[in-house]
């Protein structure tokens, strides 16, 4: 029997004949059980066939069947072939089996005359993500059921060829995370600079900041196009809350449903899939704000908002009509675009709020000027959002009085408009305003936001589309509030990675193709969906959340302690948070040396780096997220 330690002094030995016979006894030993050190092996003869050390004669002694093949010799043949697989990829090593004058060594692997054998190699390989390569044993295994065979192997080429294609572009996705950042470059680096004058023949670029190798990036490390591994804590502009290529969702794409979702896109409003009910309970229905069950899919943010605005119009000018549907008149005047089918309705955004890019939602957005010039906009008013003093418990007096005076001023707004008549129907506000500058109201603000709404039989709409998904702690950053009543909708996209909304019973519309579209949503994002909160829920995502959220917490007022004059007014609710700089110059020349550091990040408002990181960032990510801080701050 073969120890690691031992091969390792006989690996030194220089007789290739010698070598050969050594690596097929222990591939022996391991196919009787007899040894325990299979997987480093198994690693090992992986590499030394890739870089042809060794001959492929060492796999002779290898047999896949149900009597031999032990739960050892299992993971031993998976451990070289999917290794395998990522050095050299599936298409290579499918061409490695083919060939003639290596079938000597494959015929314990993959049989060619025994139809049980053959079936058990074929789900063997299938299980293990790699049954590309059992194209030849399927097709024998169909010739063997058909005299006339020749027929169905031709019928069945096509698919055999996606299968290969398929299972090679999953068998080539990252399964690990560096151990931590390399940089091979400056970002954008060289090819990222090629990439981007060959995509502007064609697109704008003038956004780009540098172009993704998504098949490397795995967990909180994104690796560029020039081979940049950089800890990510801005994951796609908060939009990935598992990371990237987490297994449980990589697995979804799988499945008989995802493959037809997505290519067969169902017209969701009008010809849902049979299993679309259980789906939605089973992802947005399982993780529903307290009081919301009812909900709307939809493919983004933007398209979320513009939706519930107008389900929210829809129930305000209901209940003019006494609960009755549109009549003759309504619906005539509707189409010249005067009242009142064509009402003189508004809605209430905020200073420093952003809900979308779409033309109607610029009228309620106000977080930077590039949203909005050249844009005409609606009149609706804009009310004042609470700018805080940090820390909170030393200005509580001059934050209170922020609370008031804002309330105040949405009050007096709903009175002027509603004197204007031009009614303030819906009222729609971030638990944080993250793209204007992670600005916070505090409980107290929202449950008297919450009480104005009521009093003047207002729609209250919670914009989550940043804030939700359990990065603040919680899976809604509502929940915080303690509200009295629940908001009447709940808007969400990024990190719920469907777009859509939640509604309170009252707001159910009754009139067909009110709130509709083609798609209404995209059925992949729903399963991959129901995919996360699995995972979420099975391995306590958003519970570990909290406590990394005290750790970072507690390091980001330390770093603010320890360089005063760079940063300021650090806050936050668990990870979700940021750190002003002196200027957006500043925060700019932060971000780019951060980054060139191996920590990608991001800014937002006039001059804040904000903290993105998905759920499945940790203490140590934590601990390097810091580390590389304080080496730029340093430098700046």
């Amino acid at each position: 029997m073969w120890s690691w330690n031992s091969f390792t002094c006989w690996l030194t030995v220089v007789h290739s004949n010698v070598s050969m016979k050594g690596f097929m006894d222990f591939s022996a030993s391991v196919f009787v059980g007899r040894n325990v050190n299979f997987k480093n092996m198994a690693c090992l003869i992986s590499h030394l066939l890739f870089t042809d050390a060794i001959t492929w004669d060492v796999l002779s002694e290898v047999h896949l069947n149900e009597n031999e093949t032990t739960s050892s010799g299992r993971i031993y043949i998976k451990t070289i072939f999917l290794e395998l697989a990522q050095m050299m990829g599936l298409p290579k090593q499918y061409e490695k089996i083919c060939d003639p004058t290596l079938q000597h060594a494959f015929e314990g692997l993959f049989p060619r005359d025994n139809p049980a054998v053959i079936r058990f190699a074929i789900n063997f390989f299938t299980l293990i993500g790699l049954g590309g390569l059992t194209v030849n044993l399927l097709n024998r295994r169909d010739s063997k059921r058909n005299q006339f065979g020749i027929y169905k192997m031709l019928t069945r080429l096509r698919p055999a060829t996606n299968r290969l294609t398929a299972n090679a572009y999953t068998s080539t996705i990252a399964t690990s995370e560096p151990a931590r950042p390399k940089m091979l470059t400056k970002v954008p680096g060289p090819r990222t600079n090629e990439l981007k004058k060959q995509m502007e023949k064609h697109s704008s670029i003038v956004s780009v900041r540098c172009f993704v190798d998504f098949e490397k990036c795995y967990g909180n490390y994104l690796i560029d196009a020039d081979g940049n591994q950089m800890l990510d804590i801005f994951t796609m502009i908060s939009s990935l809350p598992l990371g990237y290529n987490h297994p449980d969702l990589v697995a979804a794409t799988k499945t008989p449903e995802f493959i037809t979702a997505a290519v067969s896109r169902p017209a969701l409003g009008s010809y849902p899939r049979i299993d679309w009910g259980k789906h939605l309970e089973n992802s947005l229905t399982a993780i529903a704000p307290k009081g919301l069950t009812a909900n709307q899919t939809m493919l983004c943010g933007s398209s979320s908002n513009e939706n519930a605005i107008k389900t929210a119009f829809i129930w305000y000018q209901t209940q003019k009509r006494g609960g009755a549907p549109p009549d003759e008149e309504h619906n005539r005047t509707s189409m010249l675009q005067i009242p009142p089918g064509s009402p003189q309705l508004s809605v209430m955004g905020f200073h420093g709020g952003l809900h979308g890019r779409t033309l109607a939602l610029l009228s309620v957005t106000h977080s930077k000027p590039i949203h909005k010039v050249d844009m005409p906009v609606l009149d609706y008013p804009i009310g004042d959002y609470p700018r805080y003093k940090y820390p909170l418990e030393e200005n509580k007096e001059y934050n209170d009085k922020q609370d008031r005076d804002c309330l105040a001023d949405v009050e007096e707004k709903i009175e002027i408009w509603k004197k204007k008549g031009n009614d303030v129907a819906a009222v729609i506000v971030e638990p944080i305003q993250s793209e204007g500058g992670d600005h916070y109201g505090s409980p107290a603000f929202f449950q008297g936001l919450r009480n104005i709404t009521k009093k003047h039989g207002i729609v209250f709409i919670v914009d989550e589309v940043q804030t939700g998904g359990g990065t603040t702690g919680e899976w809604w950053a509502h929940t915080h509030w303690n509200l009295d009543s629940p908001p009447d909708i709940v808007s969400f996209s990024k990190k719920l990675i469907t777009g859509g909304y939640y509604y309170a019973e009252h707001l159910r519309i009754k009139e067909p193709q009110r709130i509709y579209n083609t798609w209404c949503g995209d059925p992949t994002k729903v399963l991959l969906l129901e995919a996360a909160v699995k995972a979420i829920k099975r391995d306590g995502l958003i519970e570990k959340n909290r406590e990394v959220g005290k750790v970072f917490q507690t390091e980001l007022k330390q770093l603010q302690s320890d360089f005063p004059d760079l940063l300021s007014r650090a806050r936050g609710i668990s990870t979700f948070a940021a750190v002003d700089l002196p200027t957006m110059a500043l925060r700019d020349k932060l971000i780019a040396e951060a980054t060139n550091n191996g920590l990608h990040c991001g800014g937002c408002g006039e001059k804040s780096l904000r903290f993105r990181p998905s759920l499945v960032y940790e203490k140590k990510h934590v601990d390097l997220t810091f580390e590389l801080l304080r080496k730029t701050l340093k430098s700046l």
